[in-house]
This record gives structure tokens, sequence and C-alpha cells, in this order.
């Protein structure tokens, strides 16, 4: 999945329509996760 225009893995799990974003290819930066998410999210309404 692309994330910020780079390819990052993403691992997520959605139970009861709840996104837990479980790791980002060992990056930590909450910056990061955000725009994860922004991108899980724009994929599923797609």
């Amino acid at each position: 999945m692309y994330a910020d225009k780079k390819r990052i893995i993403i691992i997520y799990e959605e139970i009861d329509h709840v996104i837990k974003v479980i790791a980002i290819d060992k990056r930590e930066d909450m910056e990061v996760y955000r725009i994860a998410l922004k991108r899980i999210l724009s994929m599923k309404s797609n």
C-alpha cells in the first residue's frame, strides 16, 4: 500500500468498523500513522 507517495507496508485490522493500525514498516512517527489511516479510509470509500 502507498501512504505518502512511497511504498510503506501498512498492517491493519478492522473489527466492528474500528480500524486498528498495527505496524507501519518499522516507522513510529505519528504523522505516518495519520497518513496511513487517511489512506485506508479513502480506499474503503471507493
